[in-house]
């Protein structure tokens, strides 16, 4: 009862485009932190293999994070679990959690991407499908799309050629 409460309260709360605009928006605070953890460790921490390897991919996740949300859609191309709540926020633990080491900046930065991305995580289970892509995402709905008639018709959860209607 009260999973179904705190959905519908969930889905009423969340307007649309708005949302999703905030959601970026934190989205590249988040990233730019993690970024900023990366290149300051490249100066205050100690200089080892271990930490040049996990700053290096701090830095490079941040940029992606960062060029996944500003739209560039090759991006979300060939990495599409970026395109949904739970991809993303399951991504931003992983990175939140591999940014998290013995300074103070390190363990503030980490928990916050952590958290953000646990947000992200809970939302994606609450929200609407329609708003559960990211603002720039590949698969807009567009009702004149060849795509959706297509999917109309036939279930695409079976492959074309167990279906028998594979486009040779």
């Amino acid at each position: 009862m009260r999973r179904a409460v705190a959905s519908h309260a969930l889905r009423a709360y969340v307007p649309g485009k708005f949302t999703r605009s905030v959601l970026s928006i934190l989205c590249i605070i988040s990233a730019g932190v993690i970024g900023a953890v990366g290149v300051v460790c490249f100066i205050f921490c100690s200089i080892n293999p271990r930490n040049v390897i996990i700053n290096v991919y701090l830095i490079i996740f941040a940029v992606l994070i960062i060029l996944s949300e500003l739209g560039f859609s090759f991006l979300l191309k060939r990495f599409a679990f970026l395109d949904t709540f739970f991809g993303r926020g399951i991504f931003y633990i992983f990175v939140g959690l591999l940014a998290v080491d013995t300074h103070w900046f390190q363990i503030l930065a980490g928990v916050f991407v952590a958290v953000y991305g646990l947000v992200l995580v809970l939302m994606s289970f609450f929200v609407d499908d329609k708003l559960n892509k990211s603002p720039f995402s590949r698969h807009q709905d567009n009702p004149d799309s060849t795509e959706n008639q297509h999917s109309a018709t036939t279930d695409n959860s079976v492959p074309d050629r167990i279906q028998g209607t594979s486009n040779v």
